[in-house]
């Protein structure tokens, strides 16, 4: 297909939005944005002419938007994180204005109960057991909720309503697992384990590749790198305080092994309830004392960059693939990250030259005197402008 087809992106206004439109917007010669947002927003991207807000408080200025994509010749539509808003434009826009959502991780994993997957280690998960019943304890295994899904599926196959019904649906995801699989036509992946598990659920379903983004902001940062190892001495816990990083279970690995002096820098600025980031405030003093550092307040680019600068070993223990940016600047910044292996990061990282480590070999492989001096330089491949041109050009010929 060719360059100049009318393409269409819905997103939010993100750290990442104006990175995404630099790219974007090379990959077609008519190529419009729309941020969605709920009133006026005052970046400075807005001025540029191919993007345009979506407020979704105007209810008018929506109708008229949509009404004025399904009356020119637009062809594909992308939409960035599939949410119920963007679920509601879908439906209004014609049929043969063709759909890809581009997954990005919370969208995916977040509603997932047409696949098993566990997304906590074992001191976290038995943390948010702690207090649960054995009956709730079953009803929470990954395994069951997907049983429940497919019967679920089952029942509405033979066109089955009701009120329960409807409710049960909504709470399991079987209606947008529906809406996927009648609405949408292509996706895109991040990583390709991704595309191995989401094959599996809609099977028939096209898929390509589209985040191998050079324009992110940590990007900036790598590029000027020497390729260098990490000098510092400390110990970066995970990037947020999303649950997801099974933080509690990276503190038992760190208990068992003999740290000197290193301090354990631990962001816990955004993401995971107060129970929880308190629980891991308490077990790293408990622990370590003073030199477990939580960093509850949220730092520029710039200072944060400083921070990781002071560390040589980084723990991102995410079953699922999370954190990409932060790989990303870890990565080209010389620092020796130990990454859990059902992370779809592991492998797209091992199998194209990078080196990351297996978090389970923390205890007996702490040494930050590895040869990493490729990194950088594999990365920079890897998420090069080529690369991502490279991409779309694939994609845009299946469209």
């Amino acid at each position: 297909m060719s360059r100049n087809i009318k393409i269409i992106h819905f997103l939010e206004a993100t750290l990442f939005t104006e990175a995404f439109i630099n790219s974007f917007e090379k990959t077609s010669s008519n190529v419009t944005f729309y941020i969605i947002n709920n009133g006026a927003l005052h970046h400075h991207y807005m001025d540029k002419p191919n993007v345009k807000l979506f407020d979704t408080s105007n209810h008018v200025r929506r109708l008229s938007i949509i009404q004025s994509i399904n009356e020119t010749n637009t062809q594909v539509a992308f939409f960035h994180v599939l949410n119920a808003v963007k679920m509601d434009i879908i439906l209004s826009l014609r049929k043969d204005i063709r759909k890809i959502w581009c997954l990005w991780g919370n969208d995916f994993y977040d509603t997932n109960y047409y696949y098993p997957f566990n997304l906590y280690e074992k001191h976290n998960l038995a943390f948010f057991e702690k207090d649960k019943s054995i009956l709730r304890k079953i009803y929470n295994k990954p395994e069951v909720k997907t049983f429940i899904f497919n019967i679920l599926k089952n029942i509405n196959s033979k066109g089955i309503k009701s009120t329960l019904l409807t409710k049960l649906n909504n709470h399991f995801a079987v209606d947008r697992y529906m809406f996927i699989k009648k609405n949408i036509d292509y996706i895109s992946y991040i990583v390709p384990k991704e595309k191995e598990i989401l094959s599996k659920i809609f099977p028939g379903k096209v898929f390509c590749h589209l985040y191998s983004d050079p324009n992110l902001p940590q990007f900036h940062h790598i590029k000027n790198h020497k390729g260098d190892s990490a000098q510092g001495n400390n110990i970066l816990l995970a990037h947020s305080a999303a649950e997801t990083n099974n933080h509690l279970d990276c503190l038992e690995i760190l208990k068992s092994c003999n740290l000197s002096t290193q301090k354990i820098i631990s962001p816990l600025s955004y993401g995971g309830s107060k129970e929880y980031i308190d629980e891991v405030i308490r077990r790293g003093k408990e622990y370590f004392g003073d030199r477990f550092i939580p960093l509850t307040e949220r730092l520029p680019l710039a200072q944060y960059s400083e921070v990781l600068s002071s560390c040589s070993v980084a723990m991102m223990n995410q079953r699922r693939q999370q954190a990409g940016g932060n790989l990303f600047h870890l990565i080209g910044s010389g620092i020796k990250v130990y990454l859990n292996t059902e992370n779809g990061f592991y492998d797209y990282f091992i199998d194209n030259g990078i080196k990351v480590f297996d978090i389970n070999n923390f205890r007996n492989n702490f040494d930050t005197n590895e040869n990493l001096e490729m990194n950088n330089q594999k990365l920079r491949e890897l998420y090069s402008e080529q690369h991502f041109q490279n991409e779309i050009n694939i994609s845009l010929q299946n469209l």
